[in-house]
């Protein structure tokens, strides 16, 4: 067959898939993902304490992470429910699932009880991390292949000319790289669970795509059991079903969701309601914390107590206006346009913003934005951030016994970064054709039985015909 960029009985010419191992972009983003959870693992290694007597500068070391802490805190290795009320620090209802399996599968293997002494504690934990980071590397894994199948379906549908030529680009299955190569899961990917529900929606959304919307709902459902990331998903959904008219799909879409959510949400409850609540009021209702602009102004002495309302308020102006500007834009937004706006302007305007957090984003922007140029200024943004911070909180880049004048400004550039991405999707949406996606032809390849669809009739603006 060759490398030609003819396949028999398949199209040709310049926007032909090439034929060839070289050309298949599965081996390769799937080696990329597993050479940086490599190393991933590598680093995090350096920071797995031996001896309890002995413990380890994990910030210094750069390779901090919530697991051991948990895991020590919740005191699960001397047979501490994993979701009760006494828990110290709950998880989601779908990440204590998860933590479940994995305690019930070390008890067959390991000593586990309240006998244990520190260094049999100390070692279970470790077991427990190294279990965990097999079970994200699966989930980062799914996440790399769903990314890669939506690059894979944005050519259905498409123009073809006589000869069987793509008119409108070719497929975007290598967009996937930019999460196999992530730096921003390669810093951030072990600190905790945030990658699960990242995950999840990804792989609801490439169901969406492909026009399997009950059971994308019912996977969107499972990930809210994660965590609350997926939320941008249902509102982008929701809002381009509304101007496209598509109510029946939005409305099998939302019963999926909610089923899934209670089921999740209630089994839990059964164990725990208690520590469930707790564990979504800790997300949904954060206190001011690291990363965030409130934070800069909280060590200024401004705010203070008005954070935490300051913070919805702005959050709820920001939502509003994405909002209204998807319902005006001159041309639909695409899906993953508007997930990234919202999930972007929440994150930014959150009262905490935890290095992890870039997890939540990253899979929007290389969907919504797929420039190499935006990704690395974002990326570079994230991962100066992720050595600030750590610097600041181990205090080995403070100039002096005062107060650290190096970790506001990896703030402002972290929030000047995403503020750049919102700034050119906003851009893409009022100006089509600047859309890395839309200047080949191309409508929404993300959107499922959205893609190329006109507007409902109802529109005060005329609806653009269909592709």
């Amino acid at each position: 067959m060759g490398l030609t960029g003819r396949r028999l009985g398949g199209p040709s010419g310049r926007h032909a898939r090439p034929a060839g191992l070289f050309y298949d972009p599965a081996p390769w983003v799937l080696l990329v993902a597993t050479l940086l959870w490599w190393v991933r693992m590598l680093h995090q290694s350096t920071c797995m304490q031996t001896n309890p007597n002995d413990p380890i500068k994990t910030m210094l070391r750069m390779c901090y992470s919530d697991v051991p802490i948990v895991w020590a805190s919740n005191g699960w290795s001397r047979g501490l429910p994993t979701l009760g009320d006494a828990t110290q620090l709950p998880q989601l209802p779908v990440i204590s699932f998860l933590i479940s399996v994995q305690r019930i599968l070390l008890e067959l293997f390991l000593p586990a009880g309240s006998g244990l002494s520190a260094q049999q504690e100390l070692n279970l934990g470790n077991v427990f991390l190294v279990t965990n980071a097999v079970v994200l590397f699966c989930f980062f894994l799914a996440w790399v292949v769903a990314h890669m199948l939506m690059g894979r379906d944005s050519t259905r549908g498409r123009r073809r000319d006589a000869r069987g030529r793509l008119v409108s680009g070719p497929a975007r299955s290598f967009d996937a790289l930019f999460i196999a190569s992530s730096v921003g899961i390669l810093s951030t990917g072990l600190i905790a669970w945030d990658l699960v529900a990242p995950a999840l929606t990804a792989v609801a959304l490439m169901l969406w795509t492909r026009g399997q919307v009950l059971a994308a709902g019912v996977l969107t459902g499972v990930a809210l059991g994660a965590g609350i990331a997926p939320m941008v998903l249902v509102l982008a959904l929701a809002i381009c079903c509304v101007r496209a008219g598509q109510l029946e799909e939005l409305l099998r879409y939302s019963l999926g969701l909610l089923a899934a959510l209670l089921v999740v949400v209630a089994l839990a409850a059964t164990r725990s309601a208690s520590a469930v609540r707790r564990a979504y009021l800790a997300q949904l209702d954060p206190e001011a914390g690291l990363g965030s602009m409130w934070y800069i102004l909280k060590d200024a002495g401004l705010a203070g107590q008005l954070i935490p309302g300051l913070s919805k308020a702005t959050i709820a102006v920001a939502f509003a206006g994405i909002a209204l500007l998807a319902l005006r834009s001159p041309r639909r937004p695409r899906v993953a346009q508007l997930a990234c706006l919202f999930m972007l302007a929440g994150l930014m305007l959150a009262p905490t913003y935890s290095p992890q957090y870039v997890l939540w984003g990253l899979g929007w922007v290389a969907l919504a934005r797929p420039n190499l140029r935006d990704w690395t200024l974002y990326s570079g943004a994230e991962l100066l951030y992720f050595l600030a911070v750590w610097g600041h909180l181990q205090g080995n880049i403070r100039l002096g016994p005062g107060e650290d004048i190096g970790y506001p400004p990896a703030i402002i550039i972290r929030l000047a970064a995403s503020g750049w991405i919102v700034w050119t999707i906003v851009r893409d949406m009022l100006e089509p054709w600047r859309d890395p996606i839309r200047r080949f032809g191309a409508d929404d390849p993300q959107g499922g039985t959205l893609d190329g669809v006109a507007d409902a009739a109802w529109m005060t603006t005329p609806p653009l015909p269909a592709r």
